[in-house]
């Protein structure tokens, strides 16, 4: 989990959620990556961060009593847009970062789950080069808004549009039709404040409860050292993976096989 640093997300306050996920049983780490406003490149530097962090807490997991193999990464806009490229590019990274000095050199920069909350753009927006999908790939929940946060639903829907088609096993996304980006403002004139606060009674405000649904649906929540319903289904995946579905494939109930839908 990631606090940003930048103007528009000095309301996400990712300590909040600290107490939250703790109430349930989830431990919190935050990340501090490196940022483009002390001369780094985000989609490089502060992506290495996001995997980098994912193989510490994994090396030390059973020293600080987690489970090694219920590991995510959440992340809030800028920072959604390093949990996104987790998700998709820890093949290449764990690959390039074999060293043998590396204290990290054989533990897996995978994340078990990931969580994707009003993103910035991820590998899949038009302007960048889509990464080839794992075929290990995660189990993502996407709480997203739309049209008060228009853009930010448009990046989520390209990332879960690419899973989508790749037929990754439990995807979850909630479109949620009023809200606004933290520091947006609010029909009361105040400002859109963090991740945690109930942004004064609108649906959005309950997102973290469906994501502890959805942890809890997949087995994050149970018993530590059972495998996960998650992990069942993705390895039954890797086995037996869907075809690449084109648009052609998802043709609306009633359509002629020309791809054309017709009138009832």
């Amino acid at each position: 989990m990631r606090e940003a640093a930048s103007h528009a997300e000095r309301w996400l306050g990712g300590a909040d959620f600290v107490p939250f996920f703790y109430n349930y049983g989830v431990n919190t780490i935050i990340l501090r990556n490196r940022l483009r406003s002390d001369g780094y490149e985000p989609f490089v530097d502060g992506v290495s961060d996001a995997m980098q962090a994912i193989r510490a807490v994994r090396t030390y997991a059973k020293e600080w009593n987690i489970d090694p193999n219920r590991i995510g990464i959440i992340g809030f806009s800028a920072g959604a847009e390093l949990s996104s490229s987790a998700d998709v590019e820890y093949v290449g990274f764990d690959r390039e970062h074999q060293d043998a000095g590396d204290p990290f050199a054989k533990v897996s920069a995978r994340p078990d789950f990931v969580g994707i909350i009003y993103p910035g753009p991820t590998p899949f927006a038009p302007n960048r080069t889509a990464p080839e999908i794992p075929a290990d790939v995660l189990r993502l929940f996407w709480p997203r808004r739309a049209p008060g946060d228009r853009v930010h639903a448009i990046w989520a829907n390209e990332f879960f549009t690419a899973l989508l088609s790749r037929g990754a096993p439990n995807l979850e996304m909630h479109v949620y039709g009023h809200s606004a980006h933290p520091g947006g403002q609010l029909p009361d004139g105040t400002r859109m404040s963090g991740g945690l606060t109930d942004r004064k009674g609108l649906p959005f405000g309950t997102w973290r409860f469906r994501f502890i649904d959805w942890m809890r649906d997949l087995g994050f929540l149970g018993q530590p050292g059972v495998e996960t319903k998650a992990a069942k289904d993705v390895a039954e995946f890797v086995q037996n993976p869907l075809p690449a579905a084109g648009a052609a494939q998802f043709r609306p109930p009633g359509a002629l096989d020309s791809g054309v839908a017709h009138d009832p």
